[in-house]
């Protein structure tokens, strides 16, 4: 009978501090049952994700400029020709629209379509959601061990019908992929090192998360910071570094040379990195700012910043939470990442926030786990975030435009453009135009863009250097501040410049004379 008692005095203390630690500390109810469950929700909102974007695909695209020069990379490797040539001249003194050549995993997976669709811009889309529903999977698998299955699917519908990200399948570029990538080695890695997985398959281990590392900096260079965060991670792991992570470092550190050495190398980002102590607290203001849009978009004010601030308490507590229970490779990958970005000087972009919205979401929900002192308080913090977010996403899909693209490469006017020049100009023409890449994907001519230099004669040298032929100016939307300064560059030197087409939204003039 004392037994007994001793028993369940002693199982009351082990709910009481459950409760008091949160579900933090406790190890995900592996039964069959709640397997099976998962499984099952995952499947269902795979689909349901999956059905919803391939119901709302978007004709068209946006100018952009990036996903050309990734279809031409895939268009040359399907073709067999020198994966550099894509027609796109690269100007030193805008290093900021981008480098001479892309990583080359993204043009590799566009590869297989571009010979099965040709350039058909809806089949590369496809690949993009698929890619995403991929991601997902991922999602699941890297928190499954963490995470309650409720938390767990919450999670990934969150993700999953985000609007921020939904916009991305319309728009043919590699971000999509990457966080596929990322989540993958983040899993591989996180299984790697569990209790139950060491002394197991370590040679098939090494494999792939080399594998998968290189993958995601094969897409996207900053996916190289997964190395050094498994590196930190196994020292904290185990004390010292370990022949596991030093032959996965050999391994990954092979293939970047290879990629290095064939395809494409990361020097002309070197262009756009700085480090600035003074510019790094409005960079950081600027990131939680765009930050913020990701979860609200076209929210008002008020809501907006209510809701990060709930948020990004919840995942500062969970973040915290979670380092002095343990720490594991997604809290040393959230530093290694958010650190180059933070403090390196370069144009801030919210799509390099995107993998970090699960960690967001993951640290937001062992927040409210660890701040819970009951299964019903629990609950009811859950349900706040869920219905708060559940407003947001709302509020912006309302707003979203469903139909075709209706500016960008597919407009009527464009596309008369791309005509005029593959009939009337020579495939040895070089071009000037805002969009360069694009512009020598459809046109198959070569294409640089202007800059803005403080004398009108240094930008006439760089015309000269290039050997350009024609200018195109327009659209008028189209970054309008520099579309306004090359028009009155046309206007201050118009003896040497010879209008040859016009239509609604472009001007080309052949450039007649230099100085």
């Amino acid at each position: 009978m004392e037994e007994r008692l001793s028993a369940e005095k002693a199982e009351a203390e082990s709910l009481r501090n459950g409760h008091q630690r949160g579900i933090l500390s406790q190890r995900v109810d592996a039964s069959e049952t709640i397997a099976k469950r998962s499984r099952l929700s995952l499947l269902l909102v795979v689909l349901a994700v999956g059905g919803f974007y391939l119901a709302t695909v978007r004709e068209g695209h946006i100018w952009g400029d990036d996903f050309s020069m990734y279809i031409h990379h895939a268009k040359n490797i399907a073709e067999g020709v020198s994966y550099d040539q894509t027609g796109y001249i690269y100007n030193p003194s805008l290093a900021v629209l981008g480098p001479r050549t892309y990583p080359p995993v993204f043009p590799l997976m566009l590869a297989p379509v571009y010979i099965w669709a040709g350039g058909s811009l809806t089949a590369m889309k496809v690949m993009i959601f698929l890619s995403f529903l991929l991601f997902i999977v991922m999602i699941f698998l890297a928190f499954r061990h963490d995470l309650p299955w409720l938390y767990l699917l919450t999670l990934i519908v969150l993700i999953g019908f985000n609007p921020f990200l939904w916009q991305f399948k319309d728009n043919i570029v590699s971000d999509i992929p990457f966080l596929l990538f990322v989540y993958l080695s983040l899993f591989l890695i996180s299984r790697a090192y569990s209790s139950e997985r060491k002394g197991r398959r370590r040679a098939l281990d090494v494999i792939l998360i080399a594998l998968s590392i290189y993958l995601a900096y094969g897409t996207r260079s900053i996916g190289l910071v997964l190395l050094p965060s498994l590196l930190v991670y196994d020292l904290i792991k185990n004390k010292r570094p370990t022949v596991f992570a030093i032959i996965i470092t050999l391994v990954t550190s092979a293939l970047v040379a290879v990629q290095g050495l064939f395809l494409h190398d990361d020097r002309s980002y070197v262009g756009q990195l700085a480090i600035n102590p003074k510019a790094t607290i409005p960079q950081v203001w600027e990131y939680i700012s765009e930050f913020s849009s990701i979860w609200a978009q076209g929210s008002n004010k008020g809501f907006r910043l209510g809701l990060f601030v709930m948020m990004f308490a919840l995942a500062f507590i969970g973040y915290l939470a979670r380092i002095k229970d343990r720490i594991t490779i997604f809290e040393v990958f959230t530093i290694f990442y958010l650190l180059p970005l933070l403090v390196l000087t370069m144009p801030v972009d919210v799509r390099f926030l995107l993998p970090i919205m699960p960690l967001y979401l993951f640290y937001a929900f062992l927040g409210i786990q660890f701040i819970s002192r009951s299964s019903e308080r629990e609950i009811a913090a859950l349900s706040m975030v869920v219905i708060a977010l559940f407003i947001a996403y709302a509020t912006r899909y309302l707003k979203l435009d469903y139909g075709p693209i209706r500016e960008g490469v597919a407009k009527i006017e464009t596309q008369l453009l791309f005509e005029y020049v593959k009939r009337e100009t020579s495939v040895n023409d070089v071009f000037i135009f805002r969009k360069p890449r694009a512009f020598a994907l459809f046109t198959d001519r070569r294409a640089s863009a202007w800059h803005r230099p403080p004398d009108d004669q240094e930008l006439w040298n760089y015309f000269e250097r290039i050997q350009a032929n024609y200018l195109v100016l327009g659209p008028k939307d189209l970054e309008p501040d520099d579309q306004e300064y090359l028009r009155g560059f046309i206007e201050r030197h118009k003896e040497k410049f010879q209008e040859t087409y016009v239509n609604a939204d472009f001007q080309v003039y052949h450039v007649v004379m230099r100085m």
